[in-house]
């Protein structure tokens, strides 16, 4: 005891808050699939252990649920946060948990593999399903279908490239599909063909019979003939050889010209005709 003083006591009263910590989010990635979920299971949750006081203290969260910001295939895309519902376990006493709004994820392309498929007003097809056009001087460059073969989904101008090889002249073209970086697939380079068959040669005018009266020389029997897609070529036997000079004969009397068409590499050769030609006597005046 002090002298000149009596005995006092007092008493204080403390409140220990519970130390706020914030959790780390982490999201699994997944393949896409046209939404923008993202599963319940995928979201891990958890406070730093430096954050804890104790090392023998526990936190754990569940529940947390969130959205990506879009459905495409991307890395380091946003994951809005919702926490709602989240629960924590453990020492909860000593802890009070806050979460971000939002966190990074990763939609992987979906690898399957594709059908391509073409079409278009002039595409042609065999019984056999082959794809073809008929020659007409211009490249061709049909539509194109991707679809995956698991689902049926059918892939957008984003997740592929398409290259057209030799579409121009009468042959065989390539159409090449690839798969685009950043789209939402992934699938082993495809590739399709089509022909471009041989059209035909067309007159533009067919030779004519000459009006001749025999005058000892060697005279040409029809007119020039024109056409358009090949070379214009004549024979006097309609199995011969043709050539494109223009039969002449001397003496008087009637011949068959045979003349066709002789495509070139775009065209196919015309059927042969023919025109009969007379060469008259000549009349002398005794």
């Amino acid at each position: 005891t002090v002298p000149n003083y009596g005995t006092v006591s007092a008493v204080w009263t403390f409140t220990v808050e519970p130390k706020l910590v914030t959790a780390e989010v982490t999201i699994t990635g997944r393949d896409y699939d046209g939404t923008t979920a993202v599963d319940n299971a995928a979201i891990t949750a958890a406070v730093k252990a430096g954050d804890l006081v104790n090392a023998a203290d526990s936190i754990t969260i569940s529940g947390l649920t969130g959205a990506y910001e879009d459905a495409n295939a991307g890395t380091g895309k946003t994951v809005t946060l919702n926490s709602t519902g989240a629960t924590v376990t453990g020492d909860t006493a000593k802890y009070a948990v806050s979460y971000p709004d939002t966190a990074k994820g990763t939609i992987n392309p979906r690898r399957v593999d594709v059908t391509v498929t073409l079409s278009g007003n002039d595409l042609k097809q065999e019984t056999n399903g082959d794809y073809y056009y008929d020659y007409d001087g211009t490249a061709k460059n049909p539509n194109v279908t991707v679809t995956a073969n698991d689902d049926g989904a059918v892939l957008t101008d984003s997740d592929y490239g398409v290259n057209i090889t030799d579409n121009r002249n009468v042959g065989n073209a390539t159409v090449t599909v690839t798969a685009k970086t950043g789209g939402n697939y992934t699938f082993t380079e495809a590739k399709v063909k089509f022909a471009i068959k041989k059209a035909s040669a067309a007159w533009n005018t067919a030779p004519q019979a000459k009006s001749l009266t025999y005058d000892g020389t060697e005279q040409e029997l029809v007119t020039p003939g024109s056409a358009t897609g090949g070379t214009v070529v004549y024979s006097l036997e309609q199995n011969g050889t043709y050539e494109e000079a223009i039969p002449k004969e001397t003496a008087a009397r009637t011949y068959i010209v045979y003349y066709m068409v002789q495509g070139d590499d775009n065209h196919e050769d015309t059927a042969p005709g023919h025109v009969s030609v007379t060469i008259s006597s000549r009349e002398i005046t005794p």
